[in-house]
């Protein structure tokens, strides 16, 4: 006979507390005596760096998070007026931070020039955020409605694109986290607001033409700085404006195609070996297409009509403008926004691109400011010269008359093909493209060709309005290919990839449409970018693997270590500066032009166009007075860079400047007479000081 198991009775309360009690210091006193008996090397090392390393990941991944928080807060009070209902909830979400985050720009833009570029901004902005605290929690709801929305369930392909571009916005991520390495980074992206942050204020800086430029996302950079000490969030927030990008795109895609079409675009967008380094750079291109991607949305949201048109069309005025903060490339997407807004309304174009340029104006006028009153140019250098700038250095800078119209052979024919030839022959660091693009990103457009009885009348509407668009870009790419060295360069023209990229989605799309019989055309060509993904695959793993990043965020290296495996040599000889120069130097550097990691305490002044030799002697200096003017100003030291055979260096760029050959010709002649070395790496780095002063 079967009996039922007696329960035992309960246990008294307090009884049960003493020994819940025993069992958390029980585990306390193991967990400490744990790593009590580990703390030895080398994992006390490991563990101390792996716990730094999570703070810092944490510390950079709040600021950003805090700013985008803020911009989408200020970015949706400043449209509560306007019913943005017509947009989708990613894009609504987009749209905000970036009008939000133009406006804490231009805040910081306009404080900076008061001498304020601080913690002062912050608490602007913090403030004006508490106030709109209403909005916060209506913006993080959406955020939160957002990224719970799981939708339907994948298809197969579907679920192969979610891995892959979370794999490599994973991997990007880790890049952006580490200290930052790319070349344009420790050129200028970075050195703009570290020397904004050192000074407390937005003042002139000759040594460096780009402080000129507009600065959107250099200011928010520095924001970043102050908030953290340190420069790594940038790159974090330069992925971010990534993510926003692909999930615009992406979503627009899926309302006018399908949710298979806009994973497959954002695959081949990330699956692009160079877009993917941008990624994980402090660079300001990828936001720039952010800027883009959300006109797009807003242009087409003005074009379908409505109580609010007006609102719409003023809304795209200022996010343009705000795009030409951001970088003087915006200027495609400004003339293809006027064509758009022509041809969809040409009764009303003067009236409506009245509205358009007066926001577009407004929006941009505080750079313009900065660039009259610190450098006698609103847009500094362009048109009209200004302060330390003249005809040759404009030449030098665009490599004007040098583009592929001037060259021989048959480069001048790729200019009517420039998207296939800036797929075939466009290398990482190769001219003239240089950017690898994948072999579908440019070219999914020309499938709308072959496919486009197969789309519904609304698909056939977007790429009709889209088009015109498109062709503006293409049209002003081929010129600047033309007519200017650096012309052809594909991330120059970023700012047109999301057009591209929505009209290659719309092509592919029309291959969905197809019978799949008796060929299966989209088998095949999703097969063909499995190929392109796997062969362009090592690329990836190259530069990560080389990269040490892994190994920098688990603390098996430093960041010194991992400084000298991604900068190189120029880290080195920054380490060697730190030794060796006293506090207080003035250090020039010659033919070397990246200055973020300049030691503190040590003035660095960078070889903005490598002509800091030749550009004063063809203003008619003698060499001599060229030194003794440098000696004059207070330098101290020199730090040349020279490697015979590879692009960069007085060699490189003896032979690249023809205009300066023959005052770069003098140097040698003149300059190590006068000098006496102090410190050199035996390959392409060399400290100099003046002879007098080391005896």
């Amino acid at each position: 006979m079967d009996h039922e198991p007696t329960q035992s009775p309960p246990t008294p309360e307090p009884t049960l507390m003493r020994r819940k009690l025993f069992i958390v210091v029980g585990v306390m006193i193991l967990f400490t005596l744990y790593f009590w008996g580990h703390n030895i090397e080398p994992g006390r090392t490991a563990l101390i760096r792996g716990l730094m390393s999570f703070l810092r990941i944490a510390l950079d991944m709040g600021a950003v998070l805090l700013l985008l928080a803020c911009g989408g807060t200020l970015g949706r009070f400043a449209l509560h007026r306007l019913d943005i209902t017509p947009l989708a909830i990613v894009e609504r979400l987009v749209v905000e931070v970036l009008l939000g985050l133009g406006l804490i720009s231009l805040t910081a833009c306009v404080l900076g020039l008061l001498g304020l570029f601080n913690a002062v901004i912050w608490g602007v902005v913090l403030l004006a955020t508490a106030f709109c605290y209403r909005y916060l929690k209506a913006w993080l709801g959406d955020v939160r409605a957002f990224a719970t929305n799981r939708g339907a369930r994948l298809t197969i392909w579907e679920m192969f694109c979610r891995v892959i571009i979370i794999v490599l916005m994973a991997s990007a991520l880790m890049i952006a986290l580490a200290p930052p390495t790319g070349w344009d980074t420790l050129y200028y992206h970075l050195v703009i607001p570290q020397r904004y942050v050192q000074t407390g204020a937005i003042g002139q800086h000759t040594d460096l033409h780009f402080f000129g430029f507009p600065q959107n996302m250099e200011v928010l950079y520095g924001l970043l700085m102050i908030a953290t000490g340190a420069g790594r969030a940038a790159a974090v927030l330069h992925w971010m404006m990534g993510l926003m990008n692909f999930l615009v795109i992406g979503s627009l895609v899926q309302r006018y195609a399908s949710r298979s079409a806009a994973y497959t675009i954002t695959l081949v967008m990330v699956g692009s070996y160079n877009l993917w380094l941008l990624l994980g750079w402090a660079y300001i291109d990828v936001a720039l297409m952010t800027y883009s991607a959300a006109i797009v949305c807003v242009l087409l949201v003005w074009r379908a009509g409505g109580d609010q048109q007006m609102g719409w069309l003023m809304l795209a005025g200022g996010l343009g403008g705000l795009a030409a903060g951001v970088k003087y490339t915006a200027a495609p997407l400004i003339l293809a926004m006027i064509v758009f807004v022509v041809l969809n309304n040409p009764r009303a174009a003067l009236r409506n691109l009245f509205i358009l340029g007066i926001f577009g104006a407004v929006a941009f006028v505080p750079w313009a400011a900065k660039g009259l009153l610190l450098y006698h140019n609103p847009l500094y250098p362009y048109l009209f010269g200004g302060v330390s700038w003249d005809a040759v250095r404009g030449m030098n800078f665009s490599a004007g008359g040098s583009g592929l119209l001037y060259e021989t052979g048959l480069l001048p024919l790729q200019i009517p093909v420039l998207p296939l030839t800036a797929t075939i022959f466009g290398v990482d660091k190769r001219s003239p493209y240089s950017f690898t693009t994948g072999p579908f990103l440019l070219m999914l457009p020309f499938l709308l060709w072959a496919g486009w009885s197969y789309l519904r009348a609304e698909t056939q509407s977007l790429v009709r309005a889209l088009l015109p668009m498109a062709i503006v870009c293409l049209a002003y790419w081929m010129l600047l290919a033309s007519l200017s060295g650096i012309g052809s360069q594909t991330r120059l023209m970023l700012v047109a990839l999301p057009i591209a990229a929505i009209l290659g989605a719309m092509g592919y799309h029309s291959l969905e449409q197809m019978p799949s019989k008796p060929l299966n055309i989209l088998f095949i060509v999703q097969a063909a970018i499995v190929m392109g993904l796997l062969l362009g695959g090592f690329d990836y793993l190259t530069h990560f693997a080389s990269s040490n990043v892994l190994a920098y965020h688990a603390g098996v290296i430093d960041e010194d270590t991992y400084l000298e495996y991604n900068v190189g040599l120029l880290y080195q000889a920054m380490e060697a500066m730190e030794e060796t120069v006293p506090q207080g130097s003035y250090v020039k550097f010659l033919w070397e032009g990246k200055s973020y990691y300049c030691p503190q305490g040590i003035t660095c002044e960078p070889d903005k166009l490598f002509d800091a030799w030749a550009w004063p002697i063809q203003q008619g200096k003698s060499p001599q007075e060229v030194l003794e003017q440098w000696r004059a100003d207070g330098v101290t030291h020199f730090l040349f860079y020279d490697i015979p055979g590879l692009p960069d260096g007085y060699t490189f760029w003896l032979n690249i400047h023809p205009f300066f050959y023959e005052q770069n010709e003098l140097f040698p002649d003149y300059f190590f007479d006068t000098v006496e070395e102090v410190w050199s790496d035996g390959v392409g780095y060399t400290l100099y000081t003046w002879q007098d002063e080391q005896n």
